[in-house]
C-alpha cells in the first residue's frame, strides 16, 4: 500500500466518522427539540387543568355556601315558628288559666 492510498483509505473514513457524528447531532438536536414542544405541551395542559380546577372549586365553594346558607335560614325559620308555637301555647295555658280563675271567682261569690 502507498502512502497516498492509506490517505485516501483515512480521509475516506474520517468523512464516514463526521457523516455519522453529524447525523448523530441532527437526531439529538431533533430529540430536545421534541423533548421542549412536549414539556411546554404538558405544561399547558397542566395550567388548563389547574383553571379548570380552580374554577370548579370556586363553583363547589359557591354552591356550598348556598348550601349552608338556606340550610341556616330554614333553622331559623323553624326556630322561629317553633318560639311562636310554644308563645301560643303560653298565651293559651295563660287565657285558660284566667278563665278557670274566673270561674272559680264567680262560683265563689255566687255561694
Amino acid at each position: 500500500m502507498s502512502k497516498r492510498h492509506s490517505r485516501e483509505l483515512i480521509d475516506q473514513i474520517v468523512l464516514r466518522l463526521e457523516e455519522k457524528i453529524e447525523a448523530v447531532d441532527k437526531r439529538h438536536s431533533q430529540r430536545f427539540e421534541d423533548n421542549g414542544k412536549a414539556v411546554d405541551a404538558a405544561l399547558a395542559a397542566a395550567k388548563e387543568a389547574n383553571l379548570k380546577a380552580e374554577n370548579a372549586s370556586s363553583g363547589i365553594t359557591a354552591a356550598i355556601n348556598d348550601r349552608l346558607s338556606r340550610v341556616t335560614s330554614n333553622s331559623d325559620q323553624r326556630e322561629g315558628r317553633g318560639r311562636g308555637i310554644s308563645d301560643g301555647w303560653g298565651w293559651i295555658v295563660g287565657a285558660a288559666a284566667m278563665i278557670f280563675a274566673a270561674i272559680s271567682l264567680f262560683h265563689s261569690f255566687i255561694k
